[in-house]
């Protein structure tokens, strides 16, 4: 699949998910998107550059497995309202230009009758 395609059905695979398990798609959600970088200075960088974006938090830290690093970029939207693909789009272009790779999202399960739960979904783009 195109990387452009691959994201242009980003929103729609996350409402799926979300939906599925449950969760008010219309109510703000906290999200992590997840990117492997192989430079610490770049992940950085690329954290930097989130944070500068709107991203609420970015945390850099080693990658759990081999010498990579791991940036994990947080960010409260309301699924059904956000514009999921142009997200997923930044994310992947934030992480080629350092040579890194956007490699899945998590978001809390939100209920229609408290707005956090304690599970979450956690979802790797295809």
């Amino acid at each position: 699949m195109e990387p452009s395609s691959r994201f242009m059905t980003f929103k729609k695979e996350v409402l799926e998910q979300l939906r599925t398990n449950g969760s008010a798609v219309g109510k703000p959600h906290r999200f992590e998107f997840y990117l492997y970088i192989p430079r610490k200075d770049y992940a950085q960088k690329a954290a930097a550059k989130m944070v500068k974006s709107g991203f609420s938090h970015a945390k850099v830290s080693r990658a759990a497995s081999g010498s990579g690093w791991l940036c994990v970029a947080q960010k409260t939207l309301v699924p059904k309202k956000a514009d999921l693909d142009d997200n997923a789009r930044f994310l992947n272009e934030v992480a080629a230009a350092v040579g890194g790779d956007f490699d899945g999202w998590e978001a809390e399960l939100v209920t229609e009758r408290k707005n956090k739960s304690n599970q979450h979904l956690q979802e790797t783009p295809r």
